[in-house]
């Protein structure tokens, strides 16, 4: 399943939900964020989010496993499923 698409994200560490919170931006994933104007010798966090499908909640309820494929950046990556 992919989960490519519409997202949000802003600069620095956040976990609010989909829909709360300020200075959340759309975003086409993937993204190549090391390579945007505007974030040009930065170095720390970016957040990303949204809601994720409902087919993911019923794989889990069976108890079946999800796996990530995050590309290169999954070596500074922290994945925060929140109901």
């Amino acid at each position: 399943m992919s989960l490519r698409g519409q997202w949000e994200w802003k600069v620095g560490r956040d976990r609010a939900a989909p829909g709360a919170g300020a200075d959340w931006q759309p975003v086409q994933i993937p993204e190549r964020f090391s390579g945007r104007e505007d974030l040009a010798g930065y170095t720390g966090w970016i957040s990303v989010r949204r809601t994720l499908p409902s087919q993911i909640d019923a794989l889990l309820d069976a108890g079946r496993a999800v796996g990530v494929s995050s590309g290169l950046d999954s070596d500074v990556c922290v994945f925060s499923l929140n109901g």
